[in-house]
């Protein structure tokens, strides 16, 4: 059975809107993925990544998947909550999932 690599990166910006430091991340860890909590809306038109369109409203999402890395399929799961994904990851015949949270503050 032949296996694949994948570097994922979660982090939570908490609504950053300064790309370049989104894409001082994705240079330095050199990520396939990149998962991004509290993302503000608009960040995929300003950073110019390939985001990973859910197939729900994205408006209600916590977290927003960006590929950086074509060497795969990717499939976003629906599941109808805001704070949970999952994606179907495919390459070479495997099957990947993948899932992402984003939970609620223990502050609030």
């Amino acid at each position: 059975m032949m296996t694949f690599s994948l570097k994922i990166v979660f982090w939570n910006i908490r609504k950053n809107e300064d790309v370049q430091i989104i894409h001082e991340l994705v240079e330095k860890s050199a990520a396939d993925l990149l998962f991004l909590a509290e993302c503000p809306e608009n960040i995929a038109t300003k950073s110019g990544l390939c985001e990973i369109e859910p197939p729900v409203t994205l408006s209600k999402s916590k977290v927003r998947g960006f590929r950086i890395s074509n060497n795969y399929q990717i499939t976003c799961v629906e599941n109808g909550l805001p704070r949970l994904w999952f994606y179907i990851i495919e390459k070479d015949g495997q099957l990947f999932l993948l899932g992402t949270v984003h939970l609620k503050d223990k502050l609030v």
